[in-house]
């Protein structure tokens, strides 16, 4: 006997079938970031198609499975900022690639630099085991110039900071580099109570530009809301100006929510085991890659803009100002010490032509610059809440800024060191955080024991 086939529905019951489903493709397609790879536009179009394609089918269980999956998918996006909070931010795990650097575009860097991540998204010249806790462990948090991603692991100011403590201090020494490019301090406030459950022994804090950066955009942004449109979507959040739906939007993005993490960790299984040698025997090549830091070449000169502008707040972004209170409260309830560091930049009283010419974050991708002499306000500004902050908690402070002078043989660009400004780095935080391990450390940690 012929089963029996739907009836052709009406166009209300396909409207209704078909207009959750419609909407749920468009939640899909509107949460994705176009910042993010382009693999994840494609599996979040299967995963938010799938449902309205399953209404198309005259199968009736097809479609209520279809209508479940719907369901499931968005409520994990949803759900997924209350157990994952999008602020706590890594690079892709299990990152191996060789970065051939050619050119003079990047003063103090040339030649091959290897750059890896962990399975954890972190930079590391060791093995970790994350649930030991013998060994003397610090995280390096920040953002770009703490992550140095255009500098080999083993010439990190991490690396060699890890090299020299664990000489001087005659234990091993476990220095991880957390840094992220682009985050803010609210990013580092996150990343620093997720690594706690990895039993550190010291936060090493680096951060300021971005939030400057941020508030910079905003104040240009609201007081002409039709230029600068992008340098200001660039690093503007929800939580700091009014935004369209759009961005509220990929707050939900597939690559941050939990279905999305879960691909992720299928993906980052499989490459360790390709890394590992699993299959056949031996090690992965890593990605192999040639640059000339083309895009320095064209973002450098934006002190010399045809729009000059001035800008001298009177405070930091309340953002930063609250994220670093609560990173003060965090560390006072911490086990571990908490060091900061004020930021070197190239704004500084005295900087020469050669280094100006290089500049290219007063701001970036903006049509208009801000005075040299804002540049150096905005930095002083927020270096001295830094140190107001560390007198305020009773939070030991390196003051990084002072030992590295503004110059090309120690920074390629603004704020970011090369190779020999990671060795200035290195050199003296080695000093600084020694004394600070060796006021707090008790004979056992003398001993190595």
């Amino acid at each position: 006997m012929k089963p029996a086939s739907d009836p052709r529905p009406g166009w209300p019951t396909l409207a209704l079938r078909l207009g959750p489903a419609l909407l749920l493709l468009a939640f899909g397609l509107l949460s994705h970031d176009p910042r993010s790879e382009a693999r994840w536009l494609v599996i979040a179009s299967l995963l938010y198609g799938l449902p309205l394609a399953a209404q198309l089918v005259p199968r009736t269980w097809v479609r209520v499975y279809g209508a479940y999956l719907g369901v499931f998918v968005l409520l994990q996006a949803l759900l997924s900022t209350h157990f994952f909070p999008i602020t706590y931010i890594t690079h892709r795990p299990n990152v191996d690639m060789i970065l051939d650097v050619r050119g003079d575009n990047l003063p103090g860097v040339h030649g091959e630099q290897r750059i890896t991540t962990d399975a954890k998204g972190f930079r590391t010249t060791l093995p970790i085991d994350y649930d030991a806790d013998e060994p003397y462990r610090i995280f390096f948090i920040g953002s770009s110039s703490v992550a140095q991603d255009w500098i080999d692991d083993r010439k990190t100011v991490s690396h060699l900071l890890q090299e020299s403590l664990s000489q001087t201090l005659g234990r091993r020494v476990e220095v991880i580099n957390t840094g992220v490019p682009g985050v803010r301090a609210v990013h580092s406030f996150a990343t620093m109570r997720e690594v706690a459950r990895y039993h550190p022994d010291m936060y090493v804090i680096l951060m300021m530009g971005n939030d400057s950066l941020l508030q910079i955009a905003s104040h240009f942004y609201r007081e002409t809301p039709n230029q600068d449109e992008a340098h200001g979507r660039i690093l503007m959040k929800p939580s700091e100006v009014e935004l369209e739906p759009l961005p509220r939007a990929r707050t939900y993005t597939l690559e941050n929510t939990l279905l999305g993490r879960a691909i992720s960790a299928l993906e980052s299984a499989f490459a360790a085991r390709r890394a590992s040698g699993v299959a056949g025997g031996s090690e992965a090549e890593p990605y192999y890659e040639v640059s000339h830091g083309l895009f320095f070449e064209e973002q450098r000169g934006s002190l010399f803009r045809a729009d000059q502008r001035s800008f001298r707040p009177e405070e930091v972004s309340p953002s930063f100002a609250e994220a670093l209170q609560g990173i003060g409260a965090f560390c006072q309830d911490s086990p571990a010490a908490c060091v900061v560091l004020t930021q070197p930049t190239g704004y500084r009283p005295g900087t020469g032509d050669a280094f100006k010419e290089r500049l290219w974050m007063t701001p970036m991708f903006a049509s208009y610059s801000l005075t040299f002499e804002s540049m150096v306000h905005i930095a002083r500004l927020y270096n001295d809440y830094w140190l107001e902050l560390a007198e305020q908690w009773s939070m030991p402070l390196c003051d990084l800024e002072a030992q590295v002078e503004p110059s090309l043989e120690y920074f390629y660009d603004d704020v970011h060191f090369n190779v020999a400004g990671s060795r200035k780095a290195a050199d003296y935080l080695q000093r600084c955080l020694a004394d600070v391990i060796r006021g707090a450390a008790s004979p056992d940690f003398e001993a190595g024991k």
